[in-house]
């Protein structure tokens, strides 16, 4: 009689801790648009139907998502309980207003060096603030270049290669000499073809020179000192040379069609398409499912992929340049943290991201599930390559991230339009930060 009493007891709990589940709503925030997520979202019925958790997704323009973000959590109005941050925008400001997930972590890993274990090096670093882990990944890219396979194993291709530069046209061009040799060889403007597209409107020229220089051992922003790290001396120099590196691609060379200066990736994809580019750089893993669909692989033939090549005398751990880490965090004014953390745990999942690799290409930073991915094609070479040797951008460790980007982004396309050099361009980019960090 008492087993039965016991039994109908934790029943009753049972239906208690639904119903009062049911009653659970969370606010999610989301870039809006973003292909990364929107197959994720699509599964969103599936957490709600198993938890009785009412997820309120919220889609925030990418231009207004960190000052949306950042405005509330510091109103502490409690508009959202789960956050998307990233490393290129916004870790450094956000983490003052979450929850360490030390608690959640160790429950559902054992520690938090398991967890560690299981993501990317550089994903578990950008993770941690002061001590505590405050941000679980889901998303990570890094620019590459695409190819076209079928133009660079064309035997007429070659030969002719061969005869101009005295060597065998490299599939994909593995230093920057070759790069330059095999764009300038493949750029044939009576006949629309570029030898490399670049994205350079907006925020693209900034996106193409940080990763050069990140790869190139410049961090930009040194995290010690909280000062520039290129102000003077090699890096001084190097960072002159990169940016005329950009500026001959465009100007010198001419590799580059003159439309990219309006254009972004999207953009440049599309011109992919057209047949009108040999190579391009940029952010394909957003793009590789459409790169591989049958429409541009039938107009275009097949797309290769490599790491870009790294600037002479870099560092090789850093030969993949510029990665992305995108986050999840728990608001510490949110209501229902366990619930958040059981979003978080879902979203997470590999069901999830794999969701993720096959929607958009993109990787997550869990290793052995980007590592499944790629076996069944759904990331590029070149982004598997890249990715364990590329390092976040410095800017997002500090709090002045969102205005030193700002300001790199408006220097980079000045000189990109022609308005200064690139010496003029660093200089007034230094003079800039010193203005911020002061």
């Amino acid at each position: 009689m008492i087993i039965w009493i016991l039994l109908l007891i934790l029943l009753i709990l049972s239906l208690l801790d639904v119903a009062s589940a049911q009653r659970i709503t969370i606010s999610v925030t989301n870039r809006k648009g973003w292909r990364c997520t929107e197959g994720i979202k699509a599964n969103l019925p599936k957490f709600e139907e198993a938890t009785g958790i009412k997820v309120n997704w919220i889609d925030i323009p990418p231009g207004e998502l960190t000052a949306k973000t950042l405005a509330e959590l510091e109103a502490k109005t409690g508009a959202f309980d789960v956050i998307m941050a990233s490393a290129e925008f916004d870790l450094a400001a956000y983490y003052p207003y979450l929850l360490p997930l030390d608690k959640y972590i160790i429950k559902k890993w054992g520690s938090v060096a398991n967890f560690r274990k299981l993501i990317s090096a550089q994903a578990a670093k950008a993770a941690v603030w002061e001590g505590k882990t405050y941000y679980i990944p889901f998303h990570g890219n890094a620019q590459f270049l695409i190819y076209r396979r079928a133009l660079f194993e064309d035997p007429k291709e070659r030969s002719a290669f061969k005869e101009k530069f005295g060597y065998e046209l490299p599939a994909p061009p593995k230093t920057l000499k070759e790069l330059i040799d095999v764009a300038v060889f493949f750029t044939r403007p009576d006949k629309n073809l570029w030898g490399l597209g670049i994205p350079l409107g907006g925020k693209y020229p900034q996106h193409f020179l940080e990763h050069v220089m990140l790869g190139a051992g410049i961090d930009v922003i040194d995290l010690n000192t909280g000062k520039p790290d290129f102000a003077t001396g090699l890096k001084y120099r190097r960072a002159i040379e990169i940016a005329s590196f950009l500026n001959d691609l465009v100007n010198k060379y001419k590799v580059i069609p003159p439309g990219a200066k309006t254009m972004g990736h999207v953009e440049m994809r599309e011109i992919w398409k057209l047949g009108q580019l040999a190579m391009a750089f940029s952010w394909w893993g957003d793009h590789w499912d459409v790169l591989n669909s049958p429409e541009f692989v039938k107009a275009v033939g097949p797309v290769g992929s490599a790491p870009l090549p790294q600037w002479p005398g870099s560092p090789p751990s850093r030969r993949g340049g510029r990665m992305s880490i995108w986050s999840l965090g728990i608001v510490n004014t949110c209501k229902n943290p366990d619930a958040a953390w059981k979003f978080i745990e879902w979203f997470i999942s590999e069901e999830n991201l794999e969701t993720e690799a096959k929607t958009s290409g993109a990787a997550s930073h869990w290793i052995e599930v980007d590592k499944k991915s790629a076996e069944k094609g759904f990331l590029a070479k070149g982004l598997v390559e890249s990715l364990p040797y590329s390092i976040p951008p410095r800017l997002g460790f500090v709090k002045q991230g969102p205005q030193l980007i700002t300001a790199f982004i408006e220097e980079a396309q000045s000189m990109v339009v022609g308005a200064s050099t690139p010496k003029q361009m660093v200089d007034k980019l230094l003079a800039r930060f010193n203005e911020i960090l002061k």
